[in-house]
């Protein structure tokens, strides 16, 4: 018989040095993985949510007459129309109701995503399943900052939304996109405004002046401006119609939350200064302290989530771009409507006060 040989095995030596080798490499690796992943993010939300969203108001531009969904065409005055009891005592349609002034997603997709009719669980819907895949923060609380009313179909489902979670505001329109020069042209265009889908047409036209109750802007539109897709621009393809942005952190309390009332203030949860505005609390770095923001800028990363401190934005031809964050602050035609006047408004940001003179009009 032959002898066996007895194997000769690891060494302890040996054995940390395997695992030595082993820990470099992955060390190496981690970061380029954390890298792809945030780069497949990206790609996600330029390829199906941003263009999907774009995409859905060049249609129903085309079946209401070029004007696209907004705070002037689809918002509405009677904030009790948000009842669901209601829409059957005046033949509205939920599926196309929004949950609140500034929704323009439900009038475009509600119907095609089949959304709950009720606000809240609306509300959760559009955030969870529309929502970037890189938008991986949660609400810590519901924003009341206009009273009871403000959680009007709210008030017996917030316990069962939290417990779910309500991920971060998204997207973002620039209301800018959306608003009219002065409260005259503002009465003039919304005569003209279809009826649509059965809604209503008795909504609140409204200018920057009225909305921001007289606070100077960067900008003036032009007065020929209104929200219609042959209005917009002299090539649409140039400005942009929705993007990256996050709303409604609190730099004091160290919170974030959303607006749930049918008729906020200023912008909402579906609708965002441009970044041109030094403090937005989507895109500035600077905060109204009359909001209790303070300016430690952790607004941004919740707004520039991508690679290279940047955000995705959709175009009105549904073209996507990715935008880095100081050409976001320096470039303000893609977020105001072709004609739009510098005002010379100290809250400008401060690269668009060096290369702009009072009364340079955009592209």
């Amino acid at each position: 018989m032959k002898q066996r040989t007895q194997g000769h095995g690891f060494t302890l030596i040996e054995l940390l040095v395997v695992i030595a080798i082993i820990a470099l490499l992955v060390g190496i690796l981690l970061p380029s993985l954390s890298g792809a992943r945030d780069t497949a993010r990206s790609v996600v939300c330029q390829g199906s949510r941003l263009r999907a969203l774009a995409n859905a108001q060049q249609q129903y531009a085309l079946d209401n007459q070029e004007w696209y969904a907004g705070r002037n065409t689809t918002g509405f005055y009677d904030p009790f129309y948000f009842r669901l009891e209601l829409f059957n005592q005046r033949k509205l349609d939920p599926r196309f109701m929004p949950t609140s002034y500034f929704d323009w997603i439900s009038p475009v997709l509600g119907d095609a995503m089949n959304m709950p009719d009720n606000r809240a669980r609306r509300t959760a819907f559009i955030f969870n399943t529309l929502g970037d895949p890189a938008s991986n923060i949660y609400n810590d609380s519901i924003h009341d900052g206009n009273g009871n009313r403000g959680l009007l179909d709210f008030d017996e489902f917030e316990e069962v939304l939290f417990e779910q979670g309500v991920r971060q505001i998204s997207y973002l329109t620039p209301l800018s996109m959306h608003v009219y020069a002065t409260d005259e042209i503002a009465r003039q265009y919304s005569k003209k405004l279809p009826s649509i889908r059965g809604i209503p047409r008795d909504v609140v036209p409204v200018s920057w002046e009225r909305l921001l109750g007289g606070r100077p802007t960067e900008f003036d539109a032009p007065r020929r401006f209104r929200p219609r897709m042959d209005v917009v621009a002299i090539q649409p393809s140039s400005k942009i119609i929705v993007s990256d942005a996050t709303r409604f952190y609190d730099g004091r309390l160290k919170i974030l939350d959303f607006d749930p009332s049918p008729v906020p203030t200023h912008y909402g949860s579906f609708s965002s200064s441009a970044p041109s505005y030094h403090e937005s609390t989507s895109f500035g770095r600077e905060f109204d302290t009359r909001q209790g923001h303070q300016g430690d800028e952790s607004n941004l990363s919740l707004t520039f989530r991508h690679p290279g401190h940047s955000i995705n934005a959709a175009r009105f031809d549904g073209s996507v771009v990715n935008i880095r964050d100081h050409e976001a602050w320096s470039d303000p035609a893609p977020w105001w409507p072709s004609g739009s006047t510098f005002t010379g408004s100290s809250q400008a940001t401060p690269e668009i006060r060096e290369r702009f003179d009072v009364g340079d009009k955009l592209p």
